[in-house]
């Protein structure tokens, strides 16, 4: 959680957060974000950070020499652990929920991949997809089918980790227009997402 100036209703609130944690008998991580400050990562191109699940790394992408790669770094001081180096322009890193995995979308060979968080071979999972949403236990990713063409066309799919047949969870058209940007509920029962027109605008669904 991040609070600028903590008082009045953000105070309430931070206090709520800390009763929360202590009643749950986890112990907050405090970040000090005074003042302003960047990541010092490389210079370049830098986008699509994603936190670990222990809040200890940072996936993100960095393009050098025309090509982006997805990274991991540790928050303070350390190196960047460059994970993937196939040219695939690899965007959208997101973390399985145990850390060990990291699901990507490749602009250049297509799909969703998944590779180890320390690097090494990258497996595709599906041949068409982006914006990979890992499921609670890890299990499943959901995915929109959206590739830069036909947004308009989009659905949400579903797919099992260790291989399998994709399964469809939206329907193309209904409700209208592409379905973007899945995101699963805390049980993994439900599915949210976005659609988008460009007509009558974005609007938020669950399936």
């Amino acid at each position: 959680v991040f609070c600028a100036a903590p008082h009045g209703a953000a105070a309430a609130l931070i206090d709520s957060l800390l009763k929360a944690a202590e009643a749950a008998g986890t112990k907050p991580r405090f970040v000090d974000i005074s003042a302003d400050f960047r990541y010092a990562t490389a210079a370049g191109y830098e986008a699509d950070p994603s936190l670990s699940p222990d809040v200890r790394r940072i996936a993100y992408t960095a393009g050098e020499n025309g090509f982006n790669e997805i990274y991991v770094r540790p928050l303070g001081e350390g190196k960047p652990i460059q994970v993937t180096s196939d040219g695939g322009q690899n965007v959208g890193a997101v973390w399985s929920p145990d850390g060990e995995r990291i699901a990507y979308h490749s602009l250049a060979k297509g799909g969703i991949w998944i590779v180890p968080a320390s690097g090494g071979v990258a497996q595709q999972v599906v041949a068409v997809g982006s914006e990979p949403a890992w499921s609670p236990d890890g299990s499943t990713l959901a995915f929109s089918t959206y590739q830069g063409a036909l947004a308009e066309r989009a659905e949400i799919m579903v797919v099992p980790v260790a291989g399998g047949v994709a399964r469809a969870v939206t329907r193309p058209g209904s409700p209208r227009g592409g379905h973007r940007a899945p995101a699963w509920s805390h049980d993994g029962r439900r599915v949210v997402f976005y659609t988008f027109d460009g007509i009558e605008g974005a609007s938020l669904w669950v399936a």
